[in-house]
Formats: C-alpha cells, structure tokens, sequence
C-alpha cells in the first residue's frame, strides 16, 4: 500500500479522510493540536510554527502522497474557524508545499469557498467575486503561495460537513446534533449560503483525483445550492428530529458582507467535465452522515487519545 501522510488530522477534513482513505493507504496523520488515535493509521503531533518540521516529516516518512489539510478547510458555518485562521498559514502552507516539491511528491491542499461573496452565485474557479475580509485574503494568499512552489500541487476549494475528531460536542454538526436531540434553540441563519459535501464524499473525489494526476485548483462540493437553517431543517427530518428551533435572521436590508456571510457557493462543471463523476445530492449525503452515527463511524477517530506524544528518532 502506498505511504499517505495527511497533515492536520485535527480536523474534520482530515479526521474523515484519514478514516476512510486508510482502507486504500498506509495513513500517518499529524496534528498541530491534542494527540489523537486514528483507528488504522499512524499518528503523532507536530509543531506547526517550526519551520523545519515539513522538511523533517517529509523526508522521514517518504509519502508518495501529501494532503495538508490548514483550518482554511474548515467550514466557515462553523464559528471557531474564522479565528483560527492567521497569517501564519501562507508561511505554513508554503513550507509543507516547499518540502513536497523538494521530494517531487503530489500535494493536495484543501481551501476554502469562503474566498469569494455574492451577489454571485456558483462561483467557477474563475472567479473573481473575492471577499475583501482579512481570513478570505488570507486564504487566497496561501493558495497562491502554495502554487508559486510546488507545480504538482492540486488546490481544493470546499465547503466540508462531517463528525468532529474532538469530541461529542465539539463541531458544528455535533452542536447542531445536540440542539436539536434536545430541543434547544441554534443560532443558524438564513442568509449565507454554500454546496456543503460530507467530508467521506469529498475524500472520495480527490482520491479519484490525485489517481488521475490533477493539479491546479478545483472546485469540489455539493451539488445543492443552501443556507445553514436549510441544511438543520434537512438534517432534523433525516435525523427524526423535530424541526429546528430558530430566531435568527430571516431577509436582508442590505448585501451581507464578512467573512463566510454572504454566497459562496461553487460551481463544480470542471471537476465533473475532468473525471466524468457528478457532485453528490444533500440527501445522500445526510443519508451517510446518519449511516456513520448509527454504526459509530466516528470510534474510528474517538478512540483513547495519545498519553504522550511520541519521541521521533531521525
């Protein structure tokens, strides 16, 4: 089996492509955050400001494969994710780029649709309706960094729904899980909208990627255009729940503006015309998302945590 390093496990992204690609890959995760225990890959802590770390994992580890996985890949319907993006990720984003090429290894890259706003929607890779807030400029620039080192690079742009590698009540479809198990009010507006894809799906296609040899930059998504309220009424009917209690924002009085506010839904034409497959249905999705809950899916990145992280010998 080939050697697959996915770098942010931490992640939902990364939690859920290190789960489902380990069933084709020798996986070794790292996490720039808490230990965690993947069931059937390898795993351990890196320091993510050590500019020397991509360099060091890279050459002891040899992937054939390299997919980074920063906190731009997040969801932005996620409130943690817009203060966990900084400066620091073109400079990380660079390094892991840096040390892919210099090893002639593929890299894969998840960003973010949250680069680009409305009015507009079903933004191509084209695009150029770029949000103006600091996080989108940002990300823009670690993408560009990233292409400007590494010409087998291939950037994904998303919006990623999966479980949390973290804990219970810890991501955003937990919390919306939980509010709804117990019929207690979520803030989940009506206003911005996205084509969310479960994170197992997504993993799927950019496997099927990398095999065919993509590089440059992609739109990867669901097929279906929706906002977040939209998404828990969907997911409470799936789920048996009771509809969602809301008071949020319901119209507008004037073009929504920020970071992940406004559209930023993708179009995917490309990606489908380049691999002949078709973005997957929400109500698919939802179906795996349930099928995952009902046979513990997430066990597989819940397992006991690392006691320590493990002493690395070159």
């Amino acid at each position: 089996m080939s050697q697959l390093l996915i770098v942010g496990v931490d992640t939902v992204v990364g939690a859920n492509f290190a789960a489902t690609l380990s069933e084709h890959y020798r996986v070794f995760g790292l996490s720039a955050g808490s230990p965690l225990s993947i069931l059937g890959c390898e795993t351990d802590c890196y320091d993510e400001h050590d500019p020397t770390a991509a360099k060091f994992w890279v050459t002891r580890l040899k992937p054939e494969w390299i997919i980074y996985c920063s906190p731009a890949s997040e969801s932005v319907w996620n409130e943690p994710t817009e203060a966990a993006i900084s400066d620091s990720l073109v400079s990380i984003g660079k390094c892991w780029a840096t040390a892919a090429a210099q090893s002639d290894v593929p890299l894969t890259a998840i960003s973010s649709d949250a680069i680009f706003t409305g009015p507009w929607m079903f933004h191509g890779e084209d695009s150029q309706a770029h949000c103006q807030s600091r996080n989108a400029q940002i990300i823009r620039r670690m993408e560009d960094a990233i292409r400007a080192v590494h010409a087998r690079s291939l950037i994904v742009r998303t919006h990623a729904i999966g479980w949390s590698p973290a804990g219970s009540n810890s991501g955003w479809l937990e919390k919306l899980f939980t509010s709804l198990e117990q019929r207690t009010r979520i803030e989940v507006d009506c206003i911005r909208h996205a084509t969310p894809i479960v994170a197992t799906d997504l993993a799927a296609i950019v496997e099927l990627a990398y095999q065919e040899g993509l590089t440059g930059t992609y739109h990867i998504s669901g097929s279906e255009r929706i906002n977040p309220f939209q998404f828990a009424e969907r997911f409470a009917d799936e789920f048996d729940f009771s509809p969602p209690l809301h008071d949020g924002q319901t119209h507008l009085s004037e073009r929504p503006t920020g970071f992940g506010i406004g559209e930023t839904s993708l179009q995917t034409l490309k990606i489908r015309k380049k691999l002949s497959v078709a973005m997957p249905l929400l109500t698919d999705g939802l179906l795996r998302l349930h099928q995952q809950h009902l046979t513990g899916f997430t066990d597989r990145f819940r397992v006991e945590a690392l006691s320590r992280r493990e002493e690395i010998v070159a």
